[in-house]
């Protein structure tokens, strides 16, 4: 769980400092999805990057947080990949080259 609320509040972090709006953070760990809507509480390290999702969904109004199937998130699984078979970390724009094709077939999942 840790490591998927890590990456939604990136993702939170990384949209404000873009200034990015309107935006759906798409997330496949229903355990984070409800925990930061719900305002579950956690004595854990989890807790306070739960509380730091919540605080910047509270301040932006524009952005949201929500549940999608695994098997609809096959973008986000095959972007995470690529830092291994590629020896790098970077950091993406757009949709990197290969990946346009499962950008397709999430936005066809319903």
């Amino acid at each position: 769980m840790e490591a998927e609320a890590i990456a939604v509040h990136e993702a939170l972090c990384w949209i404000q400092s873009l200034g990015l709006g309107n935006v759906a953070v798409e997330c496949d760990a229903l355990n984070v999805v409800s925990a930061v809507q719900k305002g579950t509480v956690y004595f854990s390290e989890v807790g306070s990057i739960l509380d730091s999702c919540r605080h910047i969904l509270r301040q932006r109004s524009d952005l949201k947080i929500q549940h999608v199937r695994r098997q609809a998130n096959s973008v986000a699984h095959n972007i995470a990949k690529l830092p291994c078979l590629l020896g790098t970390v970077n950091s993406f724009t757009s949709p990197p080259s290969g990946v346009l094709e499962f950008v397709l077939r999430d936005s066809m999942q319903v």
